[in-house]
């Protein structure tokens, strides 16, 4: 299977996980194509962390997220300001995404585990900036900080990405009972347990 789309790659990737994955990096008329092993998004900025590369690192991660932001809005329905050109920046995905799941997981005195975990993501740090825009070259971030942000990340993913059926959470509607699962319905974020006293 071929791909120019990194999106698809990476769905491709997540579904299939035991492919191997190969990017083309030249051709010659002696040799033909010249291609090496590839990494998903995930990889690829854990291995611009380790490789002590904070820049690479955080705009690979602003990349992913705005992709991952764009999926799990549109499984949220979430209202979002319409934009003739369809471009959207870090921030008008990130901000009406963690107002839909305040407005959707919602329990009397109960706070939801993903509303602490968006406040711990954003707290301290200006990522949303940093990662789509990089401009200031005096105010650089370091591989830690960038990996304490992507670790964050990981764990809210962890969170409404479900592992068995390989989707992000979506917004159901059956007989006027809402739902945010997965499709196969084993990750539940209206169950219970996923809520803290606020």
């Amino acid at each position: 299977m071929l791909t120019h789309d990194q999106i698809f790659f990476d769905t491709v990737q997540r579904d299939f996980p035991q492919w191997n994955r190969y990017k083309f990096t030249g051709w010659d008329f002696s040799t033909g194509p010249r291609c090496n092993f590839t990494n998903n998004y995930i990889e690829e900025i854990q291995k611009l962390i380790d490789d002590d590369d904070p820049i690479g690192a955080g705009q690979k991660l602003g990349r992913y997220l705005e992709m991952v932001f764009g999926i799990v809005n549109q499984n949220l329905k979430t209202p979002i300001h319409y934009k003739l050109e369809n471009v959207y920046t870090l921030s008008e995905f990130y901000n009406p995404l963690v107002k839909r799941f305040k407005d959707k997981l919602k329990l009397p005195n109960k706070k939801h585990i993903i509303t602490n975990l968006f406040s711990e993501f954003e707290q301290g740090t200006i990522f949303r900036n940093y990662c789509a825009h990089y401009k200031n070259e005096s105010t650089q971030f370091t591989s830690d900080e960038i990996d304490g942000v992507f670790k964050k990340w990981l764990e809210i993913e962890s969170q409404i990405y479900c592992e068995t059926c390989k989707s992000y959470c979506h917004l159901e509607s059956i007989s006027n009972v809402e739902y945010v699962r997965c499709n196969c319905a084993s990750l539940n974020l209206k169950d219970e347990t996923k809520f803290i006293d606020s």
